[in-house]
């Protein structure tokens, strides 16, 4: 019936298919390979018949048969018979097939999953040979999408990664072609067969253990264009990137997810390639497009380019080994390829950019917490130099506003670290005394033997967490073995019922909270260095301080006294912080910082050096102010921060001195440690900001400190007495160069008294 005409032949072949399925698969070997090669004889003959192979609505109907046979049969040698006799029509009949391209495809993607490893290097010869010598056939029959997630599937498969690595360079070739216009306009004219033709594929082969992301169990597929949440201006894009260029780096940036790193890598080099080479043809909404839906979600990790709403809601991997290996990696892409590009992006995209770049830094629930600010601040560095010749002020003013957000974001929740201190120390209710009491925190500075305090705790370096076993609360062992002390009340003159507990569960949490705040302030200072060398080179770039006032102001001062501001307003928050312990290790032949007070004002005050440092750069750059002119915008935020920083060094030791003289303990806040050496450790910790901002003062324009010495004077006259060798020392140094020019002869008897004091 081949002679017949072409109406009762796709009749004929919907009865007729199933059977030949049925038989193909059938439990006796030689019938179904009989029956298989007994379907490719009659595809040719189709293939070879004008009137019917012509139609290319049955070449996809007598052409699926292969595509349900080769996924439902469980014998390995049907599955490479099909394989090889699709081989041998794609080949011997290039210049028939058309819409059956589809159905090859779909064949050939499903044996890229495939557990055999020979029937996946047999499938990709194939593809190999048809993409080398055959690509315009594929074009011209509007395959072109079929054939990217093809490819797409044998990068992904995890028996070959020769064949990984030779399906991304296949798809680099296919983005070569789209952009020397090797792909007809109206090709891929019907999107939705795609789902139609073949089964989703798995997703690269992740680790079972520690999956990436939920959202991989997606198919590794050209995304459809159509995306509810894209905006209007994103939709408009041409029909090339929509159907061609945005499938193609759809695919590459999900690769980039591979467990393996040489895939991974070579998957963001092609990706990164293709938008460095080919981005000057790509229009701005599909700019837009290509980085809110390719390039950060491939910064992420993350295969579901839907998570990118805005920098609130950025997501990143839990996976640590990507993060490690290719998170830096794809950063350096998206710096380097919007750089390229940017005079064309900067409008509608620097922000989305730099907030990207914030949210990363101020992230906190990705695993490698202690690494992705740093690379992200890298990055943002990378991104201020690269661009620094290009941006005009509105560039400059974008970048200035996410550091100041940035640096605002970032601040230690002190008010959780004191619920969770009150939480883990609690005093239980009224009991009969036993003979051993538990573990308790001096409240009053730890001078009764009974009584143990969390950093006591820590540095005896025992245990305690939410799994500690109720014995060592009740501290079994004794004294002599460095336990919990085991008097009674009445040894110790105090009732069990008013002694604060320290529960184990609630310690946990409390040392959680401790190292949050400990990792906020260091990432903080780290984000001040930046922002500080990002101001640096503004003014190399004749950027106007008065441009920067407000990162200055809102930022840079802020976080340089964020700490002193939270004591000031939080009295009890010191105590909470010297009760703190820092899991630490000394440097080698250094005192270790014991506490978190001391870590933090450490911190501070390294931030106010930096700031102050900047300031004084940015300062002397103005080149053509006058010796004797009048203060300028810069020099006023120079010197109120020197006032500021001293200020609170100066508040803190009034409070000293008040707690001296009424004997209460009051600040005897770090336990176990008199009213005195409390002082010296958080005089030891303060002292450098300190220092720094007396040499700043000691060298600005006695113009600028005539200006700020009414508020330094009271601070000088008690910073003389504060029992720092270095802070005296500097303190003389500024009151007997600098005091006569900058105060007048009135200022001379004070800063005799104070010398004298």
């Amino acid at each position: 019936n081949i002679e017949r005409t072409r109406l009762p032949g796709p009749r004929l072949w919907r009865i007729l298919s199933a059977h030949f399925e049925k038989a193909c698969c059938h439990a006796v070997m030689d019938v179904a390979l009989f029956a298989v090669d007994s379907l490719r004889q009659l595809a040719s003959k189709f293939l070879e018949q004008d009137s019917l192979g012509g139609s290319d609505a049955f070449q996809r109907d007598f052409l699926s048969p292969f595509v349900n046979v080769f996924e439902r049969s469980r014998t390995k040698e049907v599955r490479e018979l099909v394989i090889r006799c699709c081989s041998q029509l794609a080949l011997g009949h290039v210049g028939e097939l058309r819409a059956g391209w589809r159905s090859m495809f779909a064949i050939f993607e499903a044996a890229a999953v495939d557990s055999e490893k020979f029937i996946v290097s047999l499938a990709f010869q194939t593809i190999e040979k048809v993409v080398r010598e055959h690509f315009a056939r594929i074009s011209d029959a509007h395959a072109f999408g079929f054939l990217v997630s093809c490819l797409g599937a044998y990068a992904a498969q995890d028996k070959d990664p020769n064949v990984s690595l030779n399906a991304i360079a296949f798809l680099r070739y296919c983005a070569l072609e789209v952009a020397e216009g090797g792909v007809p306009d109206d090709d891929m004219g019907d999107h939705s067969r795609v789902e139609q033709l073949r089964q989703p594929l798995s997703p690269p082969r992740h680790r079972q253990r520690h999956r990436r992301s939920a959202s991989l169990s997606s198919p590794v597929t050209p995304v459809s264009s159509g995306a509810s949440t894209l905006s209007s201006r994103e939709l408009d894009v041409t029909r090339d990137e929509k159907l061609f260029w945005y499938p193609l780096l759809r695919t590459l940036s999900v690769l980039t997810l591979d467990e393996r790193m040489e895939v991974a890598h070579a998957s963001s080099e092609v990706t990164g390639d293709i938008l460095d080479f080919h981005g000057s043809q790509f229009s701005l909404p599909f700019w837009m497009r290509a980085m809110r839906r390719v390039l950060i979600p491939m910064c992420c990790g993350i295969a579901d380019a839907s998570d990118w709403k805005g920098a609130a809601t950025v997501r990143v991997t839990t996976d640590l080994e990507w993060i490690n290996t290719m998170c830096m990696h794809t950063l350096e892409i998206l710096v380097s390829v919007f750089a390229k590009n940017y005079e064309a992006l900067h409008v509608a995209l620097l922000s989305d950019v730099a907030g990207f770049l914030g949210a990363l830094v101020r992230y906190k629930e990705s695993p490698a917490v202690e690494t992705v600010p740093v690379m992200a601040l890298g990055a943002m560095l990378k991104l201020v130099e690269a661009c620094a010749e290009k941006m005009d002020n509105e560039g400059w003013a974008t970048i200035f506003y996410h550091f100041t957000d940035t640096l605002t974001l970032l601040s230690p929740n002190y008010q959780d670290l004191m619920n969770a201190y009150d939480q883990a120390v609690h005093t239980p209710p009224e009991i009969p005394s036993a003979p051993k009491q538990p573990i308790v925190v001096s409240a009053g500075g730890g001078d009764t033997p009974a009584k143990r305090s969390l950093t006591d705790e820590a540095a005896a370096g025992e245990h305690i967490d939410g799994d500690h076993e109720a014995s060592d609360l009740k501290g079994e062992e004794s004294e002599e073995d460095g336990g919990p002390a085991t008097s009674s009340a009445e040894d110790s003159g105090t009732s069990k019922s008013s002694q604060p507990l320290i529960s184990p569960a609630a310690y946990a949490r409390f040392m959680a909270a401790v190292r949050e705040a400990r990792r906020v302030v260091a990432v903080a200072m780290m984000v001040v260095s930046a922002t500080t060398r990002t101001l640096e080179h503004a003014r190399e770039h004749g950027v106007p301080f008065n441009d920067m006032k407000g990162v200055v102001d809102d930022g840079l001062a802020r976080a340089a006294t964020r700490t002193s501001a939270a004591i000031a307003t939080k009295p009890r928050l010191r105590g909470v912080l010297a009760a703190s312990p820092i899991e630490v290790p000394p440097r080698p032949h250094q005192r270790g910082v014991s506490s978190l007070l001391e870590n933090v004002l450490k911190t501070e005050g390294d931030c106010a050096c930096a700031v102050l440092a900047v300031l004084e750069k940015l300062g002397a750059g103005d080149g053509s102010r006058p010796s004797g002119s009048s203060v300028t915008a810069c020099e006023r935020r120079l010197s109120s921060l020197c006032v500021t920083s001293l200020a609170y060094f100066v508040r803190a030791l009034h409070e000293y001195e008040a707690a001296s003289v009424e004997d209460d303990g009051a600040f005897a806040v770090a336990p176990g440690l008199t009213t005195m050496q409390s002082w010296a450790l958080e005089c030891s910790a303060r002292e450098s900001g300190a220092c720094c901002a007396l040499r700043a003062a000691a060298r600005m324009r006695a113009r600028t400190l005539g200006r700020a010495m009414p508020d330094l004077w009271p601070c000088l006259a008690t910073l003389a007495r504060a029992g720092s060798s270095r802070v005296s020392e500097l303190v003389s140094a500024l009151l007997g160069e600098r005091t006569a020019l900058a105060a007048g002869a009135s200022g001379e008897p004070l800063a005799m008294q104070i010398l004298g004091e």
